[in-house]
């Protein structure tokens, strides 16, 4: 008999955590719909030949970051102050989804659909920005008709991920075990098995192309039991090469690109999550204390401080910071930028909520390296040109301080007053430097990240796969 049943004590499942995503534990009906959302919105999209042609030049222009091309283009709408825009729609329907380019002849989106949007993109030159030379000013504004889903789902469910990992919770679980990443003992290998309980499907297609390594333990700090969690993500490419061969060569040719930490911090300074991006073998890093279904934060020496726990549900203000360090490998050169300083600040109120992102700082970036691996690294270091630097910090000061004063930032702002009927407004903004040395190191960037149509086919393949496991697994958990 296992403790939780002479206890008469039940564990905080998976089924429970879906369940409670929605009110009056509907979350099983509220994921489905979300699931055939995401159905007709990545995979039966359909548009019309003006559209994919747009689309077709916005992504040849990208690729090369040529933004005078685009600025100058016929689908760039003049506007006054320099400013040039274009605007889409996507309509929802039953079968499939609409993605249009808005014109003046074309119907309007009733936005009373889930996923019914508008977005406008905007363009501006400017002469004279505050390093000096051309730059311009790019923006993104968008409203969503998101039904009853707003912010507070989002919290919700993040909350009954933590309520899971619980410590008096996981001691608890007891589901059957499962076939799946094997390689996970201890009181992860409770968590694997739960997950697959729910999600089978779900569990064998990740367990097909992933590598998961997972760390869960249960610990104490001054005798107050706490749950600590790294979570670390790769790919098996033998078996994404035998299935999706375009995808597989699309990671192997990003292998060793880019490496990105982000230590988020409270206002006191201490650390509450801590991720690593990174394009060699584990590229996703996840680490957090937990218990209670909250955050806890950990100090300098990675004790954890009880006292700035907190519920991702019951916030309704918060501020805090997420320190970024980021390494760039191009042609050999390695760019080096120890700390770009994101603010971040949530807001929640029975009106709606916010989840504003703003670019406060970027340390000044440094450049060594072996070009192509030919020359030796204190040879290239002492030819490197001074000005090279000076360029990509002046690129960092224009996003920080451009924009007409205003930076670099993104926000999200959901309006809630209609409960049946929420909106979503999305916005971004910031400035660009435009110059043939920093166009020339994004092509280099957008050659390896961008994919070719054979790729976009097999990610389409990937997702079909992926939501129909989803659903076979929600349909399940809904009998």
């Amino acid at each position: 008999m296992t403790l939780a049943a002479w206890m008469n004590v039940a564990a905080y499942s998976f089924d429970d955590a879906v369940r409670d995503i929605a009110p009056g534990h509907s979350g099983v009906e509220a994921m489905k719909e979300i699931a055939s959302v995401l159905d007709r919105t990545s995979v039966k999209v359909t548009t019309n030949p003006e559209t994919e042609e747009f689309f077709a030049f916005v992504r040849k222009t990208l690729e090369q970051f040529d933004f005078m091309k685009l600025y100058r283009s016929r689908y760039c709408k003049n506007m006054n102050n320099g400013l040039c825009s274009v605007a889409l729609q996507g309509c929802g329907g039953e079968q499939a989804y609409s993605v249009m380019m808005e014109t003046p002849e074309s119907d309007r989106c009733p936005m009373k659909r889930l996923w019914d949007f508008r977005t406008e993109y905007g363009l501006k030159r400017n002469e004279h920005n505050v390093a000096g030379g051309q730059s311009f000013i790019a923006s993104v504004s968008s409203r969503t008709a998101t039904g009853h889903y707003s912010h507070r789902n989002m919290m919700g469910f993040i909350t009954s991920m933590l309520r899971i990992l619980d410590p008096a919770n996981v001691r608890i679980l007891h589901a059957p075990e499962a076939p799946v990443f094997t390689s996970i003992g201890g009181d992860g290998r409770k968590i694997v098995n739960d997950f697959h309980r729910s999600f089978p499907r779900v569990s064998d297609l990740f367990n097909r192309y992933a590598n998961l390594h997972s760390v869960v333990e249960l610990k104490t700090h001054n005798g107050v039991p706490y749950t600590s969690c790294e979570f670390k993500y790769g790919y098996r490419l033998n078996n994404l090469a035998a299935d999706y061969p375009r995808i597989a060569k699309s990671i192997n040719e990003i292998r060793g690109l880019y490496r990105i930490t982000m230590d988020v911090k409270n206002p006191r300074g201490n650390t509450f999550l801590y991720l690593v991006f990174d394009s060699r073998e584990e590229v996703f890093t996840m680490s957090c204390y937990t218990r209670h279904g909250k955050l806890v934060p950990r100090d300098g020496s990675n004790n954890p401080v009880f006292a700035e726990e907190f519920s991702p549900a019951s916030l309704a203000d918060i501020s805090y910071r997420a320190v970024l360090g980021m390494v760039h490998s191009v042609h050999g050169l390695n760019f080096s930028t120890p700390a770009t300083t994101i603010g971040f600040s949530y807001r929640s109120s029975p009106a709606g909520g916010s989840w504003r992102i703003k670019l406060l700082e970027v340390s000044r970036t440094s450049i060594t390296g072996s070009y192509y691996d030919i020359l030796p690294p204190w040879l290239i270091d002492a030819f490197i040109p001074g000005d090279m630097e000076q360029m990509i910090n002046d690129f960092s000061r224009i996003l920080i301080h451009g924009n007409e004063g205003n930076g670099a930032g993104v926000s999200f702002e959901w309006d809630t007053r209609n409960p049946s009927g929420v909106m979503l407004d999305f916005r971004a903004a910031g400035e660009f430097m435009d110059n043939q040395f920093l166009r020339y190191g994004l092509k280099v960037w957008s050659r390896k990240t961008f994919g070719d149509k054979q790729l976009g086919m097999e990610f389409k393949r990937l997702r079909v796969a992926m939501i129909s496991s989803f659903m076979d697994d929600l349909n399940m958990l809904g009998r």
